[in-house]
């Protein structure tokens, strides 16, 4: 008997032990094939304006939910060029007038860094001025003046005032960092925008009875209002020529409008009403307006002439581009014929958008494309996932100053990135092509949507 229960003892063992080094080993196994799937710390969100949902940072956890990857061309000289520029989140990117130079605000402490290109060695730091958790910047002046935003909590308050402090860097000389000497600007302004050339202004300052729009000179820095607004949930443009443009802050059900408010006059002009969703990105001259809405919950991307602009045409006119896209994604080029554009498909779970990405509860990831608003041309310029095995939801999109290559913020863990711009080859020959999104019904829908 006493054999009979030690033998059953032994086998007992020996079952447990087989169970218990069969999990050790599927646990290694997966450990080891699933370790390089995400080499990137993210950050999670909160970090944002809550008054300001349009700037892309939100308050909740970013899903990683995937979309259908896009092939980029085979051959090794049309590859594009993804490099990583900084190790740390970043508040805004700004174009230096010399060289292909760009400068970006480090988020944690507000250090201003400079580089060169896409190298990332020859990074320096151009001030050492301590302003912490920048939540955004913006720089003007060909990089020498500085905007930087960041949510004050007065004595303690439960309340957060968005304060917006404006500088010139001075004093950065053989590899010293300098200084940032400036002035604070009104508080609680929520949103502001530097025109392409980089020297005025515009920004919404909230009023007890809607919003007073603003217009300033990045030299002498005197504000001037040209317009009182009932309402307060504007995202505004401004042109090199001083034109204002003002969107309604977009969402998924509630119709869009796009108004000008040109140098020279008062009162307001309708350029685009009634869109669902609605986002908008005028080119520096205001003739031509880059613009999505929502058709069949998909923010469906378009090109529309400006009424009232010598190139712009009738203000009925507006041709679909053919991609998923909206306006903080996409940046126009110096010739304000071309556009350069981050493109995604929704992933599941990501409707109501863009609501649900303003408040970053979802992430999208990008392929990047160039649109030729003439020809209504769009070549596939990379899709990271494809030749570097990356998700980027990319925001804040810059071109260098010879538009050689395209920076911009991935908004999942604030880093920035560079893309080098391939040579432009002819459409026909670009392996890449986007899946058609859109019915030939869905497609007239939104050619004879109203403007």
């Amino acid at each position: 008997m006493d054999e009979q229960k030690t033998s059953l003892n032994t086998r007992t063992l020996v079952i447990i032990g087989a169970v218990v080094l069969a999990i050790i080993i599927a646990g290694f196994t997966w450990w080891f094939f699933s370790r390089g799937a995400n080499s990137e710390g993210t950050i999670s969100g909160g970090s944002g304006f809550s008054q300001a949902p349009d700037k892309g940072v939100g308050s909740g956890q970013p899903s990683t939910s995937g979309n259908t990857s896009i092939p980029v061309p085979s051959s090794p000289q049309e590859l594009p060029s993804f490099v990583q520029l900084s190790d740390v989140p970043v508040a805004g990117i700004g174009v230096v007038d010399a060289g292909n130079t760009v400068r970006y605000v480090e988020r944690e402490r507000g250090y201003v860094y400079e580089l060169s290109g896409l190298s990332k060695d020859s990074t320096k730091k151009i001030s050492n001025t301590t302003i912490p958790r920048v939540q955004e910047a913006l720089f003007g002046n060909g990089g020498a003046t500085v905007i930087l935003r960041y949510l004050d909590n007065r004595f303690g308050s439960a309340v957060k005032v968005i304060k917006t402090y404006i500088g010139r860097i001075s004093g950065a000389e053989g590899g010293t960092p300098g200084t940032i000497g400036g002035e604070f600007l009104a508080d609680g302004i929520s949103e502001i925008a530097i025109s392409p050339d980089q020297n005025t202004a515009a920004y919404v300052l909230p009023t007890e009875n809607g919003s007073s729009i603003q217009v300033m000179d990045l030299i002498d820095r005197a504000p001037k209002e040209v317009v009182k607004s009932p309402l307060s949930e504007w995202i505004p443009y401004i042109t090199n020529a001083k034109d204002v443009f003002l969107a309604s802050k977009a969402s998924a059900d509630i119709p869009g409008y796009l108004y000008r408010i040109r140098a020279k006059q008062k009162g307001y002009e309708r350029i685009i009403g009634g869109k669902l969703g609605l986002t908008a990105l005028p080119n520096q001259s205001g003739t031509l307006e880059l613009y999505s809405e929502n058709i069949q919950g998909n923010p469906a991307l378009s090109i529309k002439g400006v009424y009232g602009s010598s190139e712009g045409g009738n203000a009925n006119d507006s041709i679909a581009v053919g991609l998923i896209s909206i306006a903080q994604k996409c940046v126009w080029s110096k010739d304000t014929v071309h556009a350069y554009c981050a493109s995604f498909s929704l992933p599941a779970g990501a409707k109501p958008f863009p609501d649900l990405w303003y408040q970053g509860r979802v992430s999208l990831q990008d392929s990047f494309w160039k649109i030729d608003t003439q020809s209504g041309d769009i070549q596939l310029l990379g899709d990271p996932q494809v030749s570097i095995d990356k998700s980027f939801d990319a925001i804040d999109l810059t071109l260098s100053s010879d538009e050689s290559i395209l920076y911009f913020m991935n908004r999942t863990n604030g880093l920035l990135w560079g893309l080098r711009l391939p040579t432009p080859v002819p459409p026909s020959s670009a392996s890449g092509l986007p899946t058609p999104v859109y019915t030939p019904q869905e497609m007239r829908d939104i050619q004879g949507s109203a403007p």
